[in-house]
């Protein structure tokens, strides 16, 4: 059986399947529709999450508070990221599952350092 695409009006859709695939490939956790937020006053980052756009990849571990940042997407249906290179084996492994999964190109690049 096929799995049939998500719907491309139906961004909540594409964003649940892309955070399948960023599982699958980043590990448990890590999301694609979130990002951080400095706390200007109070100190610390909190992280927001969106239902309508693909952001930063990044997962929050709830018990030790931890965030990780991997990267962010530069295309909103999923097809191209910049990820930190830490994570360059995770990109090539989600670049892979999501081409099998929509049957089209995607890429990765290195973000730089600054």
């Amino acid at each position: 059986m096929v799995e049939e695409e998500p719907n491309p009006d139906s961004i909540e859709d594409l964003i649940k399947t892309v955070n399948e695939l960023l599982e699958a490939s980043f590990g448990e956790g890590f999301m694609g529709n979130s990002d951080l937020e400095r706390n200007v006053y109070g100190g610390g980052i909190k992280v927001i999450r969106y239902d309508n756009k693909l952001y930063s990849i990044i997962k929050f571990d709830d018990l030790s508070k931890s965030i990780f940042y991997a990267g962010k997407f530069s295309k909103q249906d999923g097809s191209a990221l910049q990820v930190v290179e830490t994570f360059e084996d995770d990109a090539k492994e989600y670049i892979r599952l999501y081409e099998e999964r929509f049957g089209k190109p995607a890429s990765y690049e290195i973000l730089e350092r600054s």
